[in-house]
């Protein structure tokens, strides 16, 4: 299993397939600042003097991230980071499925309005789902043993 799974075909490409999800997800966000820091609003978990820089900060990170690890400079690091702002994302969905407010996500289409409340919660409950799925792939990276050593 180990072999497969850190075989060095994989070892180039999962990181680069990881950082175009989070480059997609952060020029998205990018592109439509206000839309993104209003679903960033929504989740009701930022000081309203915050929400615009705090949602630019994450906008930015995804982007420093997903071009880090299209170009597998500080795997290890990178990563690590990808980890922390998918459970991040994770972490901020569930608090608001718990506590019945519809959200957003803000992913990949930045301030899209979630329509009715059942559809708005299905949505958010299968964004948690590919964001713990996407860890995966991120922890695939920091166990791999040859970590940002050159492939023979």
């Amino acid at each position: 299993m180990n072999r497969w799974l850190f075989h060095p075909w994989l070892e180039v490409r999962v990181p680069f397939v990881l950082g175009l999800l989070f480059i997609t997800a952060a020029i998205s966000k990018i592109a439509e600042p206000y839309q993104f820091a209003n679903a960033v609003r929504l989740y009701r978990l930022v000081p309203a003097g915050s929400v615009f820089p705090f949602a630019m900060l994450v906008a930015g990170l995804e982007l420093l991230c997903g071009l880090a690890l299209c170009l597998g400079l500080k795997l290890r690091l990178t990563a690590c980071l990808a980890a922390g702002l998918l459970l991040l994302f994770v972490a901020a969905l569930t608090i608001n499925l718990v506590r019945g407010l519809p959200a957003d996500c803000g992913c990949f289409t930045a301030g899209r309005t979630p329509g009715n409340p059942a559809e708005a919660f299905k949505a958010m409950r299968l964004v948690i789902l590919r964001d713990l799925v996407l860890l995966l792939p991120t922890m695939q990276v920091l166990l791999r043993p040859r970590l940002d050593k050159p492939s023979a």
